[in-house]
């Protein structure tokens, strides 16, 4: 489907910067307008007065003033996508986000990391004794042993994420 036929809402990725993509599409790319841009950053910024703002206004659905930010973000789906009729049985617990039942396209969800221990057995009242001769052997001694569990584990880094390549998001206002 060419670009022009796309469906107000659509978030399409590209290894495009906006300006390759808005020269590749044959749009300005000097300033974005809300009015006659068809692609924008999904950065946060505004789009009132786009048509996807005024659509979403009148529809019913949730009035989206803003596009998603989906700057260092990954994507999910939502838990119930179509609810007319049957949904198809769902699990949240098992194939889902179980904190996310009643959340709507756009929304944000922080990241976490399941908080979590290890367990390890280790010997207690152990004693290294030093032989001191010339080969510096030591012996050791065992006490009994013990069942215990770790601080709890993680990277000291800021976030818990899988392997990722970084892209552009662009949604169509127009």
């Amino acid at each position: 489907m060419s670009f022009p036929n796309q469906v107000l809402g659509t978030v399409i990725s590209s290894v495009l910067s906006y300006d390759a993509l808005c020269k590749a599409m044959n749009n300005e790319s000097a300033a974005i307008n809300n009015a006659k841009s068809s692609y924008i950053p999904c950065d946060g910024r505004s789009i009132v007065g786009s048509l996807l703002e005024k659509i979403t206004n009148e529809a019913g659905h949730t009035h989206i003033t803003n596009a998603p930010d989906l700057r260092g973000k990954f994507l999910r789906g939502l838990n119930v996508m179509y609810n007319v009729d049957q949904p198809l049985p769902f699990d949240p617990n098992q194939v889902g986000d179980p904190e996310g039942a009643n959340r709507v396209a756009g929304t944000y969800q922080s990241d976490a990391f399941k908080q979590h221990q290890h367990n390890y057995t280790h010997f207690s009242n152990g004693y290294i004794h030093d032989m001191s001769n010339d080969t510096d052997q030591r012996s050791c001694s065992y006490g009994s042993m013990v069942g215990d569990v770790t601080g709890f584990s993680g990277d000291s880094v800021n976030e818990t994420r899988p392997r990722n390549i970084s892209i552009y998001y662009y949604i169509k206002i127009n």
